[in-house]
């Protein structure tokens, strides 16, 4: 046993009723709307975030945005339509939800309110893929991969930064002079340091071997610019969150034939597994496509994650 605890999102929603019942428009070819209701006991690949405050989370499903309560209730979706809308993130102060869309045409980064209300688009890519937002601890920028269109760079992204203003962009942690991709970022609580995933081994085939240290979580020093290898070993590390005291990241790493949620300490020395029964996570995957695991989150008072699983 460990002193960390996970609320598994599947089982958490399902037990207070949060699936029943869903709606949503779709509109093909030129055709009417039209709104279609179901029900759900179960959601696949959901990225999770929790409020700043504790009391919500925020998650996708079937590319909409949804809302509950932390301590069970109904699901609310914020972000819904034809567009494909995903990865839900809250502002350090609470105040906005950062998500990525592709309303305009190609994913981008779109703000709103927490209730959906007064949405606005960040970024204004046309050709390159945006993915992976993640808040500046100030609140006045986000973080992004930026995986451009061309045959040269599409394995190879950068992490960049955009103001909240649309005031253009600046690179934080350039693309690997290996020519592999990195993924996933997260600012340290104190904006010092910025944790990405970076693949450092293997070819890019389906069929390669995950049991092997093919991926690292990477440390960036935002002032410095200098990146230092933070979590590895077998069966890689992908996917870090950090706690909100920055006392602890947690990430997934593959073991075996397993998926496992872990945890280190911000010196980056005790590992600690949490939990194997994670869903498969997508090490071997030919492309790079924004999570090698979906998005999770720590609940403020750094014993919970709220994860998808089962």
């Amino acid at each position: 046993m460990t002193k960390f605890q996970v609320i598994f999102l599947a089982i958490f929603l399902v037990g207070f009723g949060a699936f029943s019942p869903f709606e949503k428009t779709y509109a093909f070819g030129g055709e009417e709307e039209k709104n279609v209701r179901f029900n759900l006991s179960e959601g696949t690949w959901m990225s999770v975030d929790v409020s700043p405050d504790g009391q919500s989370i925020a998650f996708d499903l079937l590319n909409d945005i949804y809302v509950m309560p932390a301590d069970g209730g109904r699901a609310v979706a914020i972000a819904k339509g034809g567009a494909a809308q995903h990865t839900p993130k809250y502002s350090p102060d609470g105040d906005l939800i950062a998500y990525i869309s592709d309303e305009s045409g190609a994913s981008n980064i779109w703000v709103a309110e927490p209730d959906g209300s007064q949405p606005r688009q960040i970024t204004f890519e046309k050709k390159n893929k945006i993915a992976s937002p993640a808040w500046a601890p100030d609140g006045k920028s986000i973080a992004a991969v930026v995986t451009y269109s061309n045959v040269k760079q599409i394995k190879n992204p950068e992490i960049r930064i955009f103001p909240l203003d649309a005031s253009g962009s600046s690179v934080i942690v350039p693309a690997a002079v290996s020519g592999r991709d990195i993924q996933e970022p997260v600012f340290s609580p104190d904006g010092e340091y910025i944790y990405y995933s970076e693949r450092v081994a293997g070819d890019h085939y389906v069929y390669m071997n995950t049991a092997l240290k093919n991926f690292e979580v990477k440390r960036r020093n935002v002032k410095k610019g200098e990146s230092e290898t933070f979590a590895a070993g077998f069966g890689g590390a992908t996917t870090p969150q950090i706690s909100p005291d920055g006392d602890y990241i947690a990430f997934i790493r593959r073991l075996g034939a397993k998926t496992a949620l872990f945890t280190v300490d911000s010196d980056g020395i005790t590992q600690v597994p949490v939990y194997d029964g994670l869903s498969r996570d997508l090490q071997g995957d030919y492309l790079p496509q924004e999570h090698y695991y979906p998005a999770f989150d720590w609940f403020p008072d750094t014993k919970h994650i709220a994860i998808w699983a089962k």
